[in-house]
């Protein structure tokens, strides 16, 4: 499959990246605990909870 046909769901910032470099579309659900590099968030879609993901999908 195409990775701009697929999806990543991550949570650091080396996950977020990797994903991006690969040309998937990326979510990114920040641990506010150790929260991803601010400047790799902006390139990703950001839902709050893994529960927001169904409706970001959808969108």
């Amino acid at each position: 499959m195409e990775p701009k046909n697929c999806a990543a769901v991550e949570d650091t910032t080396n996950g977020l990246r990797a994903a991006l470099a690969a040309g998937m579309t990326v979510y990114a659900v920040p641990n506010p605990h150790f929260p991803p590099d601010p400047a790799v968030l902006a390139q990703t879609t950001v839902v709050a909870t893994i529960t927001d993901l169904p409706a970001a999908l959808e969108s």
